[in-house]
């Protein structure tokens, strides 16, 4: 469990279409998009063989790489860092289930963030070609995340226009060298994705040429940067402290309105359960995980506040969350779940390391994480126990009314069995074709089965709370 969403299905099939007919495009599902999701999976069909398991197991493996490059560098800092960070996602509907649904999104995030966090600490303690070494990899990993997927490019943004507006606000040179590479490293990351957009989709698999000419040009990068001196100051705004209150409260004021109740479903847990899994948790247990995002939201501005107030490097980490929240909205002010992804590691990831330097907030976040891990494994392991006939069709609305629904997650091995045993030959689909159509077309490669032109199906969901399909086979 969950059931077998459309969008996986629909990698599935197009990975193990690369065993018989090879790489036919490096684009996935639309232009923003690449293949990376499909490319992992036919790695794991070719090593494990074809499967709804085998199609899910990469998300649970780079996950599981990301949060162990994570924590041990958060241990380096302060081991009650790891530990909450740990819990944070330990607890975390949003977590606990992404790694389980096979979309590109899912699967790349948390290793990708991961592994940019390490090079550009590496990157800022090293020097000579160390540096060049780690500027390249950082490079590289921004512009793969990027091509997975276009909202990762809200990272690399936010942490340009934070440094700029730290050192603007609080008058530091600290980390003023890695300016340029940020800025090199944003425009890398955009013309990318323009050539994806309006090239890429022409020139089809000769796109290679692109990526080779593209390592070259990142080396030629490397070596301008190599030649600026350490002690940039430049990329200075005409403004005064005032002014960049100013922009980052317009722009998290912005994020508040389109954003703002949606995270807040984020964090209490229990939408997102309902979504995937037409889950509805106990009156007290809503209380609960509403009480705990209560207390996250608050804890958050407390401390962003206390940053912004104390300026110094301390209050760099602020700054960037402030200036993510600014520019969010630039790349979606769509509700649905797998976009918050990226802001809650980023915003646990900065809890994790303020809260670990109080006292008092530490001990009240390891007792409320800690009963959350243990009421989310309580209902984890009673959704996974339940019987597939008690799931059914719930419509949630998350953040600004964006309507997600667990029909799309229904299980259908009971459905493709249906299917293969009366030997249907044609399908008429009544409600959402494609969230049904393409998870069947991944079970008959599975398991395929005769089909007689004859023999005739028309599926639709269920209504109300008895759960599944419908379907009506005539001869």
């Amino acid at each position: 469990m969950p059931g077998l969403h459309g969008d996986e299905a629909w990698s599935g099939i197009l990975a193990y279409s690369y065993s018989k007919k090879g790489i036919q495009s490096l684009f996935g599902m639309n232009h923003y998009t690449g293949i990376l999701q499909p490319l992992s999976t036919y790695l794991s069909f070719q090593l494990f063989g074809t499967g709804i398991a085998q199609l899910r197991i990469m998300g649970i493996f780079f996950n599981t790489v990301g949060l162990i490059l994570i924590t041990r560098t958060l241990y380096q800092i302060n081991k009650y860092s790891a530990v909450i960070f740990t819990l944070f996602i330990t607890q975390s509907a949003i977590f606990l289930i992404s790694p389980r649904i096979a979309w590109e999104v899912n699967t790349f995030t948390l290793f990708f963030l991961a592994t940019s966090i390490c090079t550009l600490k590496k990157l800022t303690s090293t020097k000579g070609g160390q540096k060049a070494f780690y500027t390249y990899c950082y490079f590289v990993i921004s512009l793969l995340a990027v091509y997975n997927h276009i909202i990762f490019a809200s990272v690399p943004l936010a942490t340009l226009i934070a440094l700029i507006l730290w050192k603007n606000y609080c008058g530091e040179h600290a980390f003023a060298g890695l300016i340029p590479v940020l800025f090199i490293n944003l425009v890398n990351c955009f013309t990318f994705y323009l050539i994806n957009k309006y090239i890429g989709a022409v020139i089809g698999i000769e796109y290679l040429a692109l990526i080779i000419t593209g390592g070259i040009i990142l080396l030629m990068e490397i070596k301008i940067i190599k030649k600026l001196p350490d002690n940039i100051v430049g990329f200075s705004l005409p403004s005064s402290p005032i002014i960049v209150l100013i922009i980052l409260s317009v722009g998290s004021i912005c994020f508040v309105i389109y954003h703002g109740l949606a995270l807040f479903d984020i964090l209490s847990n229990y939408k997102v359960m309902t979504s995937i899994y037409a889950y509805q948790p106990a009156y007290a247990f809503k209380v609960f995980y509403t009480a705990c995002s209560c207390f996250i939201v608050s804890s958050t501005i407390y401390l962003l506040f206390q940053d912004i107030r104390s300026k110094g490097r301390a209050s760099l980490p602020a700054f960037f969350i402030l200036s993510y929240l600014a520019e969010f909205n630039l790349f979606t002010v769509n509700n649905s779940i797998r976009y918050y992804l990226v802001f809650y590691l980023l915003l646990t990831l900065y809890l994790a390391v303020k809260i670990a330097e109080h006292k008092i907030l530490r001990k009240s976040f390891l007792i409320s994480l800690s009963i959350s891990v243990i009421l989310s494994f309580f209902i984890s392991t009673y959704i996974l126990n339940l019987d597939t006939r008690e799931y059914h069709n719930v419509k949630v609305l998350i953040g600004n009314k964006q309507e997600e629904t667990s029909a799309h997650f229904l299980p259908k091995k009971n459905l493709a069995d249906t299917l293969s045993k009366y030997q249907i030959g044609n399908i008429e689909y009544y409600s959402d074709r494609y969230f049904t159509e393409q998870p069947l077309l991944f079970y008959k490669i599975i398991s395929p089965w005769k089909e007689n032109s004859s023999n005739h199906a028309k599926i639709d969901y269920r209504g109300g709370s008895k759960g599944g399909f419908v379907i009506v086979i005539s001869k």
